[in-house]
C-alpha cells in the first residue's frame, strides 16, 4: 500500500479509460503495423504491432528501450520472430522519454514543473495504459522485455498492475539512476526503492539482469524464491525467450 501511494499519479494524471487506437497504416519494419495510442490531450504513443503468427496465443510482450522502438527491433529481430513464430504477439512502443517521445530537457521541465507530473510517474502509467490496450484488442496477458532504465518503470508498473505477467529487465546497473538523459525516477523511488518494487510485484515471472548482489536484492531473492532470477551479467537469450513465452 504504501509503494502505491507513492507510485500513483495525481489527479491530472489519472488512468484513463481504454484510448482510441488510431491505425497509423504499415509501419516500416516489415509486416509490422504502425499504431498511435493516446494516452494525454497532447500525447500519443507511437507503437509497431508484430501479430502472432498463425493462432494467437493467451502472451503479448511489450518491448520497451531508451532509444526507442527502432533500435528494439534491430536489437531484438530474431528473439521477436521466434516469439512470433511461437503464437505471441509482440509490441514495440515508446513509452514517454523513448524514441519519438524523447523531447529534450525542455519538454520534462514542461511536465515537470509546470504540471507537477514525475516523469517516472508518466512512463508508468504509460506502460500500465498500454497494457489495457493490449488486454482490449485480444492480444492476450502482457509481459514486458525492458531495456535500460525502462526496465525500473516495468518493474514499477508491475506493482501496481496485477494483468503484468513477466517482467525481463536486460540492464538495470550497478546504479539504475545513473546516467545524465534518464528520466528522474529517483523521485517515485525517493521512499520506495526497486527492492520494494520486485518484492510487491504482482508479475508471475521477474528476471532482473545486471543487477549486482546487495543485501537488499538477498531478501528479495530468498522471499520471492524461484519467481525472481537476477544476475550481474546480461541475461542469456534463451533464458528471456523462455520466460517471455511461457
Amino acid at each position: 500500500d504504501r509503494l502505491r501511494a507513492l507510485l500513483e499519479v495525481p489527479a491530472r494524471g489519472r488512468i484513463p479509460a481504454t484510448p482510441v487506437v488510431q491505425f497509423a497504416g504499415d509501419g516500416s519494419s516489415g509486416d509490422f503495423e504502425k499504431w498511435l495510442v493516446p494516452v494525454d490531450a497532447d500525447v500519443a504513443i507511437p507503437m509497431l504491432v508484430g501479430r502472432a503468427r498463425g493462432s494467437f496465443g493467451e502472451r503479448c510482450v511489450f518491448v520497451t528501450h531508451p532509444a526507442g522502438l527502432a533500435v528494439a527491433a534491430n536489437d531484438d529481430h530474431d528473439v521477436l520472430e521466434r516469439l512470433r513464430d511461437a503464437g505471441v504477439t509482440v509490441l514495440l512502443a515508446d513509452i514517454r522519454y523513448c524514441g519519438e517521445l524523447d523531447r529534450g530537457e525542455r519538454w520534462r521541465e514542461l511536465h515537470g514543473r509546470f504540471y507537477g507530473l514525475d516523469e517516472g510517474q508518466l512512463a508508468v502509467r504509460d506502460l500500465r495504459v498500454l497494457c489495457g490496450v493490449a488486454i482490449a484488442q485480444g492480444f492476450g496477458r502482457p509481459a514486458l522485455l525492458a531495456h535500460g532504465w525502462t526496465g525500473a518503470a516495468a518493474l514499477l508498473a508491475s506493482a501496481l498492475d496485477e494483468r503484468i505477467e513477466v517482467v525481463v529487465a536486460t540492464g538495470l546497473g550497478a546504479t539504475w539512476s545513473a546516467g545524465a538523459r534518464r528520466p528522474r525516477l529517483a523521485r517515485i523511488l525517493l521512499h520506495g526503492d526497486l527492492t520494494d518494487a520486485a518484492l510487491a510485484s504482482h508479475a508471475r515471472r521477474v528476471l532482473l539482469g545486471g543487477s549486482p548482489a546487495s543485501d537488499e536484492w538477498g531478501v528479495v531473492e530468498a522471499r520471492r524464491g524461484a519467481s525472481l532470477v537476477r544476475s550481474a551479467e546480461p541475461m542469456p537469450v534463451a533464458d528471456v525467450e523462455r520466460a517471455l513465452r511461457e
